[in-house]
């Protein structure tokens, strides 16, 4: 199951999500400049300190079936047990596709043409 966690507050509970999955591997998705612009850093670092973190930035424009298979591998490759997505709209699609989609074994060109649901 996915659970997506976003809008006001969802800082402030960063740390009992963290605490409440208990991940051994956690995938922060950012956009280029978010995580640094933002000052998340101050409320992750705490809960992330001991847990293996793998960074990766999402660098187009727009979401792209590129960016969602990425990010895809990550999670399968690292054995990632929680997304944590910074930044705007497409960071947050491509971490919430990736989420939802990693675990399907139809390719992912068959969800975006309406072949799967």
């Amino acid at each position: 199951m996915t659970n997506v966690y976003q809008g006001e507050g969802s800082l402030q509970k960063i740390e009992k999500i963290v605490k409440s999955h208990d991940p051994r591997s956690v995938l922060l998705l950012t956009g280029d400049h978010s995580y640094e612009r933002s000052g998340i850093e101050k409320y992750l670092a705490p809960c992330l300190f001991d847990r293996h973190v793998i960074r990766s930035k999402v660098h187009h424009k727009f979401a792209t079936i590129e960016d969602i298979e990425n990010v895809i591998a990550i999670i399968k490759n690292e054995q990632t047990d929680l997304v944590i997505a910074v930044g705007g709209g497409r960071v947050l699609d491509v971490a919430k596709a990736a989420s939802l989609l990693h675990q399907e074994n139809e390719p992912l060109d068959a969800y975006v043409k309406g072949l799967k649901t």
